[in-house]
């Protein structure tokens, strides 16, 4: 009895019927497989001009600014030899003007940049690129080492606070021990 209800409860399932056996998934028509409508995305905007200066405060802090021909979004793109690419995150124009904070830099190293317009519906457009150089670090900073002793970071990057004469603050290293950001607070 168990097994008929099943079988019942199968064929109805499949469009059948359990008095009509010979009204069942396999004899009536089968569906075809409609494809989705492929979607285009958004449009970006396009990148008009770009330029990297580097912060007045801090050397390794640069700033890409420039134009786009419609309001949107757009990132950065930035890499210097012996190093992988990174990219910024993506920030909203302030009209058809932006600017984006590029971070994580070497001291003393030469970047090439490229800078995409972006939509949020996926779309992408390139923009101009270039290159800009970072500077110094501060002395008691380009001083200090850090050395793995043993095995590979957890983390790419380490976090370090500084508390010497001279420099108060706070350091980003990253896996090369390298350091990439910093915070100098007042020193008194």
């Amino acid at each position: 009895y168990i097994l008929a209800v099943v079988v019942a409860l199968v064929a109805l399932a499949c469009g059948g019927s359990e008095d009509d056996p010979a009204e069942s998934a396999s004899a009536g028509p089968t569906a075809a497989a409609v494809p989705s409508p492929i979607s285009t995305p958004e449009p970006a905007p396009g990148v008009v001009s770009a330029s990297a200066t580097l912060s007045e405060d801090n050397s390794l802090i640069a700033r890409v600014e420039g134009v786009l021909n419609g309001s949107g979004q757009v990132y950065v793109e930035y890499w210097a030899d012996d190093m992988g690419r990174l990219r910024t995150k993506t920030h909203d124009s302030d009209g058809t003007s932006f600017t984006v904070p590029v971070v994580r830099l070497r001291a003393e190293t030469t970047y090439s940049f490229q800078v995409y317009g972006a939509s949020s519906g996926g779309g992408k457009s390139e923009g101009p690129s270039g290159m800009f150089n970072t500077g110094p670090l501060p002395e008691i900073l380009a001083a200090s080492k850090m050395d793995t002793l043993v095995g590979e970071p957890t983390f790419p990057l380490t976090f370090m606070e500084f508390r010497q004469a001279g420099f108060l603050g706070l350091a980003a290293y990253d896996k090369d021990g390298n350091i990439v950001w910093y915070f100098e607070g007042p020193n008194e």
